[in-house]
């Protein structure tokens, strides 16, 4: 339940519940005091926290200044979010593999794909090409992680999901392990399509 609690929070803050951001809002002065929050509502409350002012200054200096792996996995993991497109493109380029943790870069980066302001103009997608060789750097269960969360963002439209699908027919043949989250990713993908043709 208090797990439920915070992700509940969270999404609607995101869909921009005044409630849920005027709450959030309340309980992110209470931490930028210095100040204790109930910990089943701290990411969604560093995440609306994110999203409405964008202090990456802040946020930077409370992860590099964190005192154990849960502040590191939560003050990290919303980095990715931001609503500022300028302030992303530098947690893109210069934070989600350089600074965080490679055992958790998958959390930024699946954060940052469900950010619509980070996918637009399919900034994931070719932040994934221009990083090949790093990812294959990180284990297997972590890559297959990053690389389900970029092909099923929210940002892919049809043109982008057939160069997906090129790309990793050829990808796949040096990177068996891939083959199997590629394919649940493009299922996923498909019906996604599906939904937003049926709609539009």
């Amino acid at each position: 339940i208090t797990i439920l609690r915070g992700t509940l929070i969270r999404n609607a803050g995101t869909l921009g519940s005044k409630m849920a951001i005027t709450f959030g809002m309340d309980q992110f002065k209470t931490l930028k005091e210095g100040k204790s929050i109930s910990p089943d509502i701290i990411d969604a409350v560093l995440s609306i926290g994110a999203h409405q002012t964008n202090d990456l200054a802040w946020f930077v200096q409370k992860f590099e200044t964190a005192k154990n792996e849960v502040e590191i996995l939560n003050y990290g993991t919303n980095l990715a979010s931001f609503s500022d497109d300028e302030v992303l493109n530098k947690v893109i380029e210069e934070i989600a593999f350089k600074k965080i943790p490679m055992r958790n870069q998958p959390n930024i980066i699946f954060r940052l794909c469900q950010n619509s302001v980070a996918t637009s103009d399919l900034k994931m997608w070719k932040f994934f090409l221009a990083n090949l060789d790093y990812i294959g750097k990180i284990n297997d269960f972590l890559q297959q992680i990053v690389i389900n969360a970029i092909i099923t963002n929210p940002g892919v439209d049809p043109e982008t999901f057939k160069e997906m699908k090129k790309f990793f027919k050829t990808y796949n043949k040096t990177n068996p392990m891939a083959e199997a989250v590629t394919d649940r990713s493009f299922e996923t993908v498909e019906i996604n399509l599906s939904i937003k043709n049926r709609l539009s």
